[in-house]
């Protein structure tokens, strides 16, 4: 099941990874079979694995396993930050950006679209995972670092701008909130019901009393800068992950952000691996298969081929039957007088010069028939 995860929720993930990894040292970059990074570091309260997808961070409750082998990527991590000690995580404003600072290098997480990773040295571009060019950007080694521009207007910005902002517009206040301002939907409609209005009333019909506690409480939201629970909202396009005082539906809670983040995504980091497990497997049963048809195809080419020596064998055993027979009666009255074993020998061939031999033991005659 997808999950969204709110730049709300992103905040205070950030809050919790930044203390959990503040003084910490990286000890290993891996990939993982689907791709996804695995950071172990090593910090006061011992070793952790952060695990980095394309739309999250979080720490794993147990190990998940990485490559055999990992990309030039991987291996320039390692190489740059290999017990490198973390100064600080943040986030780019209120934007689905995390930066891992370290004394000489940031590993810049950017969470949206396809998600991207880039190490970089004071501003400069020293690896990217995906080389990518936007309008105002481009994202490639060498080039100067800029972060992408925020959507909307910030969600702790004062009353004025707030106003002015949402005044400009017209339409329901949850999705005019959405659209001008940058917060989530899920956000946005929670913000309408702790202010006591409805969603999809008309902005033109606010009075300037509820834009101010509708002002006031997204900020509130956006400020509330401490560890809490978190929650998820299950819809039916996915679950919605949001600090739990921030909810204003029924809801999962969960102890942090990191485990509600691994409870709805952590399957996937092995996804890549099972795929391409039960891939080789249908290959195999496939190739078993093709042998098997093979197989049956040259049985069934034997079985002609036997069918029609059988069908010539009876041809000329039926042409010369009356011979056959007669060689036959013959040799057994051979037998019946008796004598030694070269005598009879031959006696029998001196029947007919179609006998090729004779086996005493058997009794048996071979005989040659044109």
């Amino acid at each position: 099941m997808d999950l969204k995860i709110t730049n709300l929720a992103l905040q205070h993930l950030v809050l919790e990874l930044d203390e959990l990894l503040q003084g910490a040292f990286l000890k290993k970059v891996q990939e993982l079979p689907n791709n996804w990074l695995k950071l172990k570091f090593n910090t006061k309260n011992g070793l952790v694995d952060v695990i980095a997808s394309p739309t999250a961070l979080f720490t794993a409750s147990y190990s998940i396993p990485a490559k055999h082998q990992s990309s030039g990527f991987g291996a320039l991590l390692r190489k740059r930050l290999a017990n490198k000690k973390v100064t600080q995580v943040s986030q780019n404003g209120f934007d689905r950006v995390i930066k891992i600072c370290f004394a000489d290098y940031t590993l810049v997480f950017e969470l949206f679209a396809k998600g991207n990773l880039l190490l970089l040295e004071d501003k400069k571009i020293e690896a990217v995972y995906r080389r990518e060019k936007w309008k105002d950007r481009v994202l490639k080694k060498g080039e100067i670092y800029l972060f992408p521009k925020s959507r909307g207007l910030s969600p702790v910005a004062e009353f004025g701008e707030f106003k002015k902002v949402i005044k400009e517009k017209e339409g329901g206040i949850a999705g005019l909130l959405v659209r001008s301002i940058n917060i989530a939907p899920a956000v946005a409609e929670s913000a309408c019901e702790k202010s006591g209005i409805e969603k999809s009333v008309d902005v033109s019909s606010l009075s300037e009393k509820q834009l101010k506690e509708l002002n006031k409480t997204i900020k509130d939201f956006y400020s509330e800068n401490k560890k809490g629970k978190s929650c998820l909202v299950e819809t039916e396009k996915g679950n919605i992950l949001l600090p739990c005082f921030a909810c204003s539906k029924d809801c999962k809670e969960f102890d942090s952000f990191s485990q509600a983040i691994e409870t709805s995504i952590a399957k996937q980091a092995t996804s890549g691996k099972k795929e391409k497990e039960a891939g080789k497997k249908h290959g195999k049963k496939i190739e078993a298969l093709k042998r098997a048809l093979e197989e049956q195809k040259a049985g069934i080419e034997n079985y002609k081929k036997l069918e029609i020596e059988q069908k010539e064998k009876a041809e000329l055993i039926y042409t010369n039957y009356q011979e056959i027979n007669r060689i036959i009666l013959e040799a057994r009255e051979v037998l019946k007088k008796g004598g030694k074993e070269k005598e009879i020998m031959y006696k029998i061939k001196s029947v007919s010069d179609k006998i090729k031999n004779f086996d005493a033991k058997s009794k048996k005659l071979i005989l040659e028939i044109e």
